[in-house]
């Protein structure tokens, strides 16, 4: 199967929260499952799937540590129910610019030097 992602996705557990961008503040429990230079899976509760399967624009922000977040304008661009109890959701960066988006591909970069040492090492 052909991959069309620019670059390679980086598995992650972290806490993150949403909202649809047409309904500001009306936050979204979530968790970013993996990222990339350029998008986002995301996983939350199975109730969101038929709205995020729609392809909203979403505001996502994503808790890289405790002292700090970023918070992005994101595409959806697929989702899927997984369980009566979750979803999981991709999404596209829409503005890759800015200083939380500089963020997340320092965080990025160093998650994927951090995984390509561990697998050269093994």
């Amino acid at each position: 199967m052909k991959e069309d992602r620019i670059s390679r996705r980086v598995e992650i557990e972290l806490p993150a929260k949403f909202y649809l961008e047409k309904q500001p503040n009306s936050w979204v429990k979530a968790a970013v499952v993996n990222i990339s230079t350029h998008g986002f899976c995301f996983r939350s509760g199975a109730e969101y799937n038929e709205i995020l399967n729609g392809k909203p624009a979403i505001v996502l922000s994503i808790e890289l540590s405790k002292e700090e977040s970023v918070e992005l304008n994101v595409q959806v661009a697929w989702s899927g129910k997984t369980s009566s109890y979750n979803c999981l959701a991709g999404g596209e960066i829409l503005n890759p610019s800015g200083s939380d988006y500089q963020k997340i591909l320092e965080f990025y970069t160093k998650l994927f030097r951090e995984q390509s040492e561990k697998g050269n090492a093994s």
